[in-house]
């Protein structure tokens, strides 16, 4: 399975006792000594408040369910999840779910692929959540060379739905070419539905290579969506047409991205992707690059019979 199917799969199915405010014991992935001493002691205090009101929350988070083999062997697909059980506590579960993550891991004796389950779970359902005071236990486990590929992309979602300018900014630097969380990087970038976001893609997209521009097509399709701006029509028109203009340029530059790029140029759905593709063709004919004229040409098909669709 490739490694976004994973991810998507994962995300999608996907604490303690009372803790001194300094002291700490080893996270699900992350050890709280590696925060910075302002954050980590400000969670800790937090945590310690909010264990009496929400004790319940705190035993839920501590023993999830989806993780037991006993309890995910009797489900349809035999594999064990912990995103939906632990978004399905709500917001109550933040500060539950950071204490196992950072300062006390909870349930020890899980195999590894049941313990990454539920790391990945536990991030989707912290990104859904939104809550600046989840940033820091983000963001060391992205930067953490322990992470997993899947478990680093699961940080990097969280923080890309955060779309903060220090969490855009952060993902970006992630996404250059040749850096070891590059995926991760524009896959949280991907999450992030804003202009800086788009922007960001963009220039990933014009030097990335391999699978790295293939997901910053993929990522790019999702930030320009016309599907996620149809609240916001006025701000949504300019980042779509960045968006399509730079993945009408992937299309025509890179046989390999075409399938891709055509899937985001209809997401996006551009009232002027037409003009830039027909561009695009003229350019391609008078340079004699007969193949690429044809699947611009086959491209322009596709996008006016959606139209007419509509």
């Amino acid at each position: 399975m490739k490694l976004q199917s994973k991810i998507v799969a994962l995300l999608t199915f996907g604490v303690i006792a009372a803790l001194p405010t300094d002291a700490h014991a080893g996270g699900l992935v992350v050890d709280a000594s590696k925060l910075e001493a302002k954050s980590r002691t400000s969670l800790a205090t937090e945590i310690a408040s909010s264990r009496s009101s929400l004790a319940s929350v705190y035993a839920k988070v501590r023993d999830v369910q989806g993780v037991k083999p006993e309890v995910y062997s009797k489900f349809r697909n035999p594999v064990p999840t912990a995103g939906r059980e632990l978004h399905a506590l709500g917001k109550d579960a933040l500060l539950p779910m950071l204490e196992v993550l950072a300062f006390d891991e909870a349930q020890t004796g899980l195999a590894a692929h049941e313990k990454e389950a539920l790391t990945v779970g536990m991030l989707y359902a912290v990104g859904e959540i939104k809550d600046a005071r989840a940033v820091p236990v983000l963001t060391s486990v992205l930067m953490s060379r322990s992470s997993s590929d899947p478990v680093a992309m699961a940080a990097a979602s969280a923080l890309g739905k955060m779309c903060r300018s220090s969490d855009v900014k952060l993902l970006a630097e992630q996404a250059k070419g040749g850096n070891a969380r590059e995926l991760a990087g524009i896959f949280g970038l991907g999450e992030c539905r804003s202009k800086e976001a788009a922007d960001a893609l963009v220039v990933v997209i014009r030097s990335a290579k391999g699978d790295a521009a293939v997901q910053a097509v993929r990522a790019l399709g999702n930030v320009g969506s016309s599907w996620v701006w149809a609240a916001k029509k006025d701000e949504g028109k300019a980042v779509r047409k960045l968006a399509s203009d730079a993945l009408v340029d992937a299309f025509a530059a890179s046989s390999s991205l075409r399938k891709e790029a055509s899937r985001a140029i209809l997401k996006c759905d551009d009232e002027d992707a037409l003009v830039r593709i027909r561009s695009a063709k003229d350019k391609a004919s008078k340079a004699g690059r007969t193949a690429d004229v044809t699947d611009l040409g086959d491209l322009e098909a596709r996008i006016v019979k959606h139209r007419a669709r509509k």
